[in-house]
């Protein structure tokens, strides 16, 4: 079977898991232990100068490769006339794009090695950041990952007072007062990092209690998630965990896995059948109450016997 990935218009994480390239504008094809891209000329020689081997990328040239073939593709970077395309030549179709989200999911040593860089990165992004509005301190953040050679994985959220009770608020010229939401990613290497930090501008007992209760909510689910098997198992325990702390469930999962992508296996989801051991993922308990919103989230590892937190 030759397998397909299309990364024309967007990265696919797929592509860039094999190989390493995030250019966009590529077709790799994969023969049994061989790998080649097709690309544009604006992307060819790039690729070639690196060591790949790369040939001019038309619709003659994938026609001629399905001719008659079994092709594996991956459906989830491929456009509609693309499939079209392979369905009309090809022998048969077979869609991959799961089998290589599940590879994806265990992470190696290489990767884990980058993912807790790109975690440093990112918690310590705080420590220099500054801006009177929200645009202004997300623009802090970006120059911090800038530092370190990496960039924002996903718009950074800076929310201030009632923005911060919206899960995706996004930065504004408000200026920031008695509480920030701050929720951001580094991106180093390909690999991504989630975590979300509210500092208190105002002292305010009573929220700062609630968000204790937030941070005990994360540790109480961590620790058990050496013995809990599949996403779904998570997602219980995490609302175990919030009626014993007497916490509102949330209006979004507890977390997600993480990776090339911000949002990879493992879903921590109602009925997820994905296991945990082995992958990275991001827990983040939080509140949305009518005048403001709190979330603490981190990344972490789950081992067969232990959690690493990053």
């Amino acid at each position: 079977m030759i397998e397909v990935f299309f990364q024309t218009r967007a990265v696919n994480p797929n592509v860039v898991w094999l190989t390493g390239v995030s250019s966009e504008g590529v077709v790799l094809v994969k023969n049994g232990r061989g790998l080649y891209f097709l690309a544009d000329d604006l992307t060819k020689g790039f690729l070639q100068k690196r060591g790949f081997k790369a040939e001019r990328l038309t619709l003659k040239g994938l026609e001629k490769l399905v001719k008659n073939e079994r092709i594996g593709l991956d459906e989830s970077h491929a456009s509609l006339k693309a499939v079209e395309l392979l369905k009309k030549h090809a022998k048969s179709i077979k869609d991959i794009s799961q089998k290589y989200a599940e590879r994806r999911r265990r992470k190696s040593a290489k990767e884990l090695a980058i993912i807790k860089k790109a975690a440093k990165i990112t918690e310590e992004s705080l420590i220099d950041a500054y801006g009177e509005s929200e645009e202004e301190f997300r623009f802090s953040l970006i120059e911090g990952f800038a530092r370190n050679r990496a960039v924002e994985a996903f718009p950074s959220i800076v929310a201030t007072k009632e923005h911060s009770k919206f899960p995706h608020s996004f930065p504004t010229k408000v200026k920031v007062k008695d509480l920030l939401l701050v929720d951001r990613g580094a991106k180093y290497m390909n690999y991504c990092a989630d975590m979300t930090d509210v500092l208190f501008l105002k002292r305010d007992k009573r929220t700062e209690e609630l968000y204790e209760r937030l941070q005990e909510a994360f540790y109480l689910i961590v620790d058990e998630l050496p013995n809990l098997e599949t996403g779904e198992d998570v997602h219980n325990h995490y609302l175990r965990v919030f009626k014993r702390l007497e916490l509102k469930p949330m209006p979004h999962l507890i977390g997600h896995g993480i990776g090339i992508d911000v949002h990879e296996l493992p879903r921590l989801a109602p009925k997820s059948k994905d296991k945990i051991e082995g992958a990275t993922i991001a827990i983040e308990p939080a509140y949305y109450g009518r005048t403001f919103g709190l979330r603490f989230e981190r990344n972490l590892y789950v081992g067969k016997r232990r959690v690493s937190l990053f």
